[in-house]
């Protein structure tokens, strides 16, 4: 595995639907969700269009609109050049492998993400869903496992539940896995790419075979 440090527009002509973008942020919310999965990755979203324009959906929280100022709560789609030069923190691309891209089904993963455009950030799943040392103890198992429900969603759940749409993951409890489970997760290239901040390679990078994750 390699990590590439690159500027956007270097690499904007290779990005593709269903990539990720991964993100780690400077704000109190993403310490405390770097501390909780013990990972410099606090945020993803995925990549829905490619193009002349790259359109990255997100669930954020905490956040403002650049325009209006107004306060953000649940899913939105950002041009990703916007995105990368205003985020206040480390961006890295992770381009999905040959294989993932193959299994990929662009229109249905499209299809999923059209229906969750209205959706909100889920707090409480996000939350339960980042106790993973906690969840160390069998004791907790029952209390911070998340059933998987889509009627709101944290960052990484959408991401996730879009690439089962597609057809890149078969079989997974998308509301069980944290932005660090995403990009430990074994759909990826082997290179990657930091767009922005100094130099930090990610942890657990393209290890993990995601097949029955959270599936109880």
């Amino acid at each position: 595995m390699a990590m590439h440090r690159c500027l956007f527009d270097q690499i904007k002509g290779r990005i593709q639907p269903g990539d990720i973008i991964a993100f780690s942020g400077k704000s109190n919310f993403s310490r405390l969700i770097r501390l909780a999965t013990r990972s410099v990755v606090s945020h993803v979203g995925i990549v829905r269009e490619s193009g002349n324009w790259i359109d990255v959906i997100e669930s954020v929280v905490f956040e403002k609109d650049p325009v209006s100022g107004e306060d953000i709560d649940g899913i939105r789609c950002n041009r990703m050049k916007n995105r990368v030069e205003s985020y206040d923190g480390f961006v890295w691309w992770l381009p999905l492998s040959e294989k993932a891209r193959f299994n990929l089904n662009q229109e249905k993963m499209r299809q999923f993400l059209k229906i969750t455009e209205d959706k909100k950030y889920d707090m409480p799943q996000a939350i339960r869903a980042a106790l993973d040392i906690i969840e160390e103890n069998p004791f907790f198992d029952l209390s911070t496992y998340n059933q998987e429900d889509f009627d709101a969603f944290f960052c990484s759940e959408l991401a996730t539940a879009a690439l089962r749409a597609g057809g890149v993951i078969k079989n997974i409890n998308s509301s069980e896995v944290t932005p660090a489970n995403l990009c430990a997760f074994k759909i990826f290239a082997d290179d990657y790419y930091q767009l922005k901040g100094r130099r930090k390679p990610l942890d657990e990078y393209n290890e993990i075979d995601p097949e029955g994750f959270g599936v109880l």
